[in-house]
């Protein structure tokens, strides 16, 4: 009986070291809901980056991408911005072990449609120099804001609409203000009567939020890996700048600030500073 005991504890103990010196099991990433592929100026291109143990890092324009896994393969998302021309386009990746590479993929033509819009008064359009001054500081705090890349993981329960409204405005249109041609509008205009709630399109970190001179009452929000929204001509804030929310929390409410004709929400989706078309997030507006 003695020697059954001590073999029983041999095998025990060989069992124990075996499984410590096992390396650990790798956990399946967590799913992540992807938004639809439009490698387009304002679309999203995938581009696979093959196998690798550690994920690599990928970088567009100088712009750290989301670099996610599918399949065992890993895949960078790469948001386009709206000038970007049609072609070839290439991304640097930096692998542990394996140095730097470029890879490419190619950006399709897309022509956007133009939109007319008329304002009362010309002071959104021919700026005093203070105006002008109070303009470029507010730019530079914009992207700022819509270039932050953390290290947070997005996309676990896919992007919501922020409010319920009427689409007013979509993206991409080349916009002309009282005949004189400007910036093509780089979000989706919501339109809403003024105090109806918004609310954060997922979870994330509220980064800046302030009183802007084109933007209205704007608030940034951070969902980490290069993913960060924007809410502009807001009526009044819920929540302030280093505030944690989660998705569907309210944030803020519809208003008219800032240049705008009418009561509404203007959203706009950053990917690695790249304002890109919300609709690819997103289904279609609830009724």
């Amino acid at each position: 009986m003695r020697h059954f005991f001590i073999r029983l504890f041999m095998l025990f103990f060989i069992a124990a070291a075996i499984l410590f010196f096992l390396p650990p099991l790798q956990a399946e990433e967590n799913k992540i809901i992807l938004p639809r592929a439009e490698a387009v100026p304002g679309g999203i291109a995938f581009v696979n980056l093959g196998e690798s143990e550690s994920r690599p890092r990928a970088f567009f324009k100088n712009s750290r991408l989301f670099v996610f896994q599918r399949d065992g393969q890993w895949e960078a998302m790469v948001g386009i911005p709206l000038l970007a021309k049609p072609g070839k386009a290439v991304i640097k990746v930096r692998t542990a072990g394996s140095g730097k590479k470029s890879m490419s993929f190619i950006i399709e033509e897309k022509i956007y449609d133009e939109q007319q819009i008329s304002l009362a008064t010309n002071r959104h359009l021919r700026l005093s120099r203070a105006d002008l001054r109070r303009y470029k500081a507010e730019r530079a705090r914009s992207w700022k804001a819509l270039r932050r890349f953390s290290m947070a993981e997005p996309l676990k329960k896919g992007l919501i609409w922020p409010v319920n409204g009427r689409i007013s405005s979509s993206f991409g249109l080349r916009r002309f203000y009282n005949n004189r041609p400007r910036q093509s509008h780089n979000g989706i205009d919501v339109a809403a009567p003024t105090g109806t709630a918004v609310v954060s399109c997922a979870d994330g970190v509220v980064i800046d939020s302030g009183n802007f001179f084109f933007n209205g009452k704007t608030l940034f929000i951070d969902h980490g890996q290069g993913l960060v929204t924007m809410y502009c001509h807001l009526s009044e804030f819920d929540v302030k700048t280093g505030e944690t929310v989660t998705q569907g929390q309210l944030i803020g409410k519809v208003g008219q600030t800032g240049r705008s004709t009418g009561p509404h929400l203007h959203w706009s989706i950053a990917l690695n500073g790249a304002l890109v078309n919300p609709l690819l997030f997103v289904e279609a507006m609830p009724d």
